[in-house]
């Protein structure tokens, strides 16, 4: 035997048997510890046990998010307004011919264009004045007082007040409708058709001015008007879309700012203490739909010779263009009002010389009327009232009181007469209902996508709107307060900053937490179910070996035989 046959190495399964020796030394348990094997196992599938029945339930609990019962309306909520509509004739003789004219204007308001969301019920009902209509005007409105009293004081009912008058009793010529405080008269006529269509053009377009309606629901419904619709409208009423394109707040801060030219006030050309003592009757009169505080402030040495040219007749005046430039310098000049509530600003200006304000046409005016902003008020040259009357015609046109009347139509000339309050609080209303209903309706649909939102106000909001509606359809009775306080719950909790922090929450944030609270539970959960699925598994196939473990197969890669050869 030579040398070279003689293999002075190791063969590869020595190693390899040394290896798993080494290996069964280190898994060798001891007595002691083979003896606390069961005790283990059992506190291992207690620790497990312990974890599913305690551990579970109470991660659910401190991690979820708290959920309130979520109130919410109906998909297709509307509301159901029962409009009663008192029609009174000035002789008994007329009762027949009035009952055919309410027959023919009840089908026309059946047909009346449906808008969504909002149905009326009209309720007709014909008083007659007996021979009241051969007595002075001033009996005949004192006995409509009277019926008026009894229909809606009593009942508080909402209603149109509408009286039919004999042309031989008939005040107002060149006129077939007049709008008093309270009643519409209408001019009588021997077609029941051309009545009808009286009674109907009062109710439907002036008393409650559905055109308006129908615009104020889809604003609210965040639905577009089409263009062939604006364009179908008329030059007056396609006005009121512009100005009314805000809902009415609930609270106004009304600024009446004199601008004087001069160190001194003109007092000879108007009052201030009037003018204020006139805009505080006019909040009284809209107190029932919006709040409106009133205060004053005043502005010295204004210079207004930069926007001041002479016009024909020499007068100081100032061109339309320039309006905008002034209320810049205006909001430079006047204080700074810190609250989320609308503020108006009325400035009445006060030169030595009377001012005029040019339109586009070139036509003189007393005053300019800025939407969302205020107005701009002069004094012309024209008596002391004119400045009050200013003021007044101002806020009427800014908190939606303006009518513009078809030409057979007058009014009386009242600062606010009852039925535009009546008309002011239905548009308040049905504006504050439907805003109300679809801000609660948007918060409902993010709460279903988003499971870390908790919005609590809205159930209030939704009780406030649903008692004032469930009110208004059995009596007719408008809740303007209750129902805009349910509007301000709904839009506060759907524009709540925390309700967009938690849309915004990343998930790093949420790992960041959790990582540190779950993980040293997680590692020895697991390491237990790992630990006794083994014994388990090695128990029902019979590998148990003597340290109490299954036997762990080690795969040791083999080495190539050239390798050793090489060696």
């Amino acid at each position: 035997m030579t040398i070279s046959d003689v293999n002075i190495y190791p063969s590869h399964g020595f190693y390899q048997e040394r290896k798993e020796e080494r290996i069964r030394k280190v898994l060798m348990l001891t007595a002691e510890e083979r003896a606390e094997l069961p005790f283990r196992r059992i506190s291992a599938l207690t620790f497990i046990v312990i974890m599913l029945i305690f551990g579970l339930p109470l991660w659910w609990q401190t991690t979820s998010t708290y959920r309130v019962s979520f109130r919410t309306f109906p998909p297709n909520q509307q509301i159901t307004l029962p409009v009663y509509i008192s029609i009174a004739s000035s002789y008994s003789s007329m009762k027949s011919h009035v009952d055919r004219a309410i027959a023919l204007l009840l089908n026309e308001l059946s047909e009346l264009p449906k808008i969504d969301q909002l149905r009326f019920i009209f309720k007709l009902n014909h008083e007659d004045m007996v021979c009241l209509g051969c007595l002075l005007g001033r009996f005949i409105q004192d006995a409509l007082e009277f019926i008026s009293r009894i229909n809606t004081e009593k009942s508080n009912l909402f209603g149109v007040h509408v009286a039919i008058i004999n042309e031989t009793v008939w005040p107002y010529s060149g006129y077939t409708t007049y709008f008093d405080d309270q009643w519409t008269f209408i001019l009588n006529h021997e077609d029941e058709s051309k009545v009808a269509k009286r009674m109907f053009a009062a109710i439907t377009d002036v008393l409650l001015d559905t055109g308006h309606l129908s615009a104020i629901v889809k604003r609210d419904l965040r639905q577009r008007i089409q263009s062939s619709e604006i364009v179908a409208l008329s030059s007056s009423q396609q006005k009121r879309l512009i100005w009314d394109s805000v809902a009415l707040s609930a609270r106004y801060i009304v600024q009446v700012i004199f601008l004087h030219a001069g160190y001194n006030e003109s007092s000879e050309h108007y009052s201030a203490e009037n003018i204020i003592l006139h805009a505080r009757r006019f909040a009284t009169k809209l107190a029932e739909v919006s709040d409106l505080v009133i205060s004053s402030e005043h502005l010295w040495d204004f210079d207004l010779t930069a926007w001041l040219k002479k016009n024909m007749q020499e007068r100081n005046s100032i061109q339309m263009d320039d309006i905008s430039q002034i209320v810049t310098a205006i909001e430079q000049e006047t204080s700074t009002v810190e609250s989320s509530v609308p503020v108006m600003k009325l400035v009445v200006l006060d030169a030595p010389q009377p001012i005029t304000l040019l339109d586009y046409m070139g036509d003189e005016s007393n005053g300019v009327i800025i939407a969302s902003w205020g107005a701009l008020l002069s004094y012309g040259g024209e008596k002391r009232l004119a400045v009050n009357q200013s003021v007044i015609a101002a806020m009427r046109v800014l908190f939606g009181l303006d009518t513009n009347l078809p030409v057979s139509f007058d009014r009386l000339p009242l600062p606010v007469a009852k039925w535009e309050i009546k008309r002011i609080k239905l548009r308040s209303f049905i504006d504050c209902s439907i805003s109300g209903i679809s801000s609660v309706a948007a918060i409902h649909k993010l709460i279903s996508q988003i499971d870390n939102i908790v919005a609590s106000k809205t159930n209030l909001a939704v009780e406030l709107i649903s008692q004032v509606l469930s009110t208004v359809e059995e009596t007719g009775h408008i809740e303007v307060a209750s129902v805009a306080k349910g509007r301000a719950l709904a839009e506060s909790a759907l524009n709540d900053k925390s309700l967009l922090s938690l849309l915004y929450f990343p998930n790093d944030q949420k790992f960041a937490i959790y990582l540190p609270l779950f993980l040293p539970t997680l590692l020895p959960l697991f390491g237990s179910v790992l630990a006794l699925n083994r014994y388990w598994m090695g128990k029902d196939r019979g590998e148990k070996n003597e340290y109490g473990f299954s036997t762990m197969i080690l795969q040791i890669k083999q080495v190539d035989a050239k390798y050793w050869e090489a060696i």
